[in-house]
């Protein structure tokens, strides 16, 4: 836990397109079914830390100028998520607008701490994102935050996941950053390939859809009630880097047999799943624009028996089924709104992980004048969660931060290391104490906790491959 002292708000205004015309548009933004379905989700909180010499004042300045510019052009991020109570239909309400909510701070935090350590500072991490408050309608869909540290600055971005999926989101935070960094506008090409239309995302029964939605999730509009609860105290997000080198020796592996585990206390016959997300732009009938800011992201389901995936060929079996569902995503894109509400009724939070994010977005090719982020995470992450996005570095790979209880982050840790070295490892745990499963182990599950601590500012796992737990930067 932090003090407040060491994190201290300086100013807080409202930034406005600095353009007094905005490109033509409808005062409302009707909302898709596909937008109305992350209703009852807490925003999106994102932050990126940067490394400069440069004068926080002057980071402030080039940042609050270049949004400004680039509001212009992202004009439903300026509106308010409004319900009609004559209608029952949810949109943005774009007009009479007193802008975007943009926080200043500083902060006494080790920079350097918060960029490497692999085990998240979740107290600070949320500190350093800004509030956006949607519990009840009207609500702003984005306010953003910018806090100074000595050798560098954060930017963090709330965003309404009802407006804007991941696709959506970072098209906007690159053409901010491309307008910070050339002192211009976003790119005529950016701003040429907008598309806010939601009639392009077509659904014989999306009306049916969205009352369901609203029936299921926010039963008591105006007013929002939040069905996922972030809990800090109970859990522990931790962030590895996967090489190409990594990626490409797991794909070979699909077809050999791993070794079999015995895991005490499970049911072999218990059903668990994996909730992926799967972009439909390309693959609706016609097409939507890669420009289209707003969700159409559609879910793909995978499930399979606890008893097969502990099996011998369990990585082959997870592996197929997960093909299979990227298959039928494939193949029908809207085939998952089919019976959609009964097949996330059945889904039991103990028995789900849930993956967020993508490596296609480059986030760490987002650049507002001072170079990439050395870090880049969500710090909207509950428990089971995996996000992915590329890696810092230059190198390729993939950056992968997941959230479990302590025990199991430190259980998944051993795990995840042997599957790459196909042997014992050694490795640090949640709370930096050196986890081994070099003989002799006391059990399956529980890695030994031996007396040697983590050194400070020495994040690497002790192993001979490239696997990382250390600065995703």
């Amino acid at each position: 836990m932090f003090s407040h002292s060491e994190l201290r708000v300086l100013n807080v205004i409202r930034i406005n397109p600095q353009s007094s015309t905005t490109p033509p548009h409808p005062p409302n933004l009707k909302l898709s079914f596909l937008d109305v379905l992350w209703l009852f989700v807490p925003p999106v909180q994102r932050i990126l830390f940067f490394r400069s010499d440069a004068s926080i004042s002057s980071v402030v300045r080039s940042l609050q100028s270049s949004l400004s510019l680039t509001l212009t052009n992202f004009y439903p991020l300026l509106g308010k998520l409004t319900h009609s109570s004559e209608t029952a239909e949810l949109y943005i309400d774009c007009t009479g607008s007193d802008g975007v909510e943009f926080s200043e701070a500083e902060s006494d935090w080790d920079l350097e701490r918060l960029t490497v350590d692999p085990v998240h500072h979740w107290d600070e991490f949320r500190a350093l994102v800004p509030r956006l408050d949607i519990g009840r309608l009207p609500a702003p869909v984005l306010s953003v935050q910018v806090t100074g540290f000595e050798g560098g600055f954060a930017v963090g971005i709330s965003a309404h996941h009802m407006l804007v999926d991941g696709r959506a989101l970072w098209l906007f935070v690159k053409a901010w950053a491309e307008s910070c960094r050339t002192n211009n506008g976003p790119a005529a090409s950016v701003s040429a390939g907008l598309c806010f239309d939601r009639t392009v995302v077509r659904y014989p029964r999306s009306e049916e859809f969205c009352r369901r939605c609203i029936e299921t999730f926010a039963p008591t509009l105006p007013t929002v009630s939040k069905t996922i609860h972030y809990n800090p105290k109970e859990i522990i997000r931790r962030t590895f880097i996967i090489s190409d080198n990594n990626i490409q020796s797991l794909k070979r592996r699909t077809n050999s047999p791993t070794k079999k585990h015995h895991q005490p206390g499970y049911d072999h016959d218990e059903i668990v799943h994996l909730v992926f997300l799967s972009d439909c732009r390309s693959r609706l009938d016609p097409p939507v624009d890669p420009g289209y800011f707003g969700n159409c992201v559609g879910f793909c389901f995978a499930k399979a028996r606890v008893g097969d995936l502990l099996g011998k060929e369990g990585f082959t079996f997870a592996c197929a089924v997960i093909s299979r569902a990227v298959e039928e995503a494939v193949e029908e894109p809207m085939g998952w709104c089919e019976g959609f509400f009964e097949e996330f009724a059945k889904l039991k939070p103990s028995r789900l992980v849930h993956v967020a994010g993508s490596p296609r977005f480059g986030v760490y090719e987002t650049d507002f004048g001072w170079g990439r982020p050395r870090r880049a995470e969500l710090v909207s992450m509950n428990d089971g969660a995996v996000v992915l996005s590329d890696a810092g570095g230059g190198e390729g790979g993939v950056q992968l931060s997941l959230v479990l209880s302590p025990l199991e982050m430190d259980v998944f840790t051993i795990s995840f290391l042997e599957g790459f070295e196909r042997g014992p490892v050694k490795a640090y745990g949640h709370d930096g104490v050196l986890l081994s499963t070099a003989p002799p182990i006391r059990d399956a599950t529980t890695p030994q906790r031996l007396v040697e601590r983590q050194p400070q500012m020495s994040y690497q796992a002790e192993t001979k491959g490239s696997v990382s737990m250390g600065s995703p930067g």
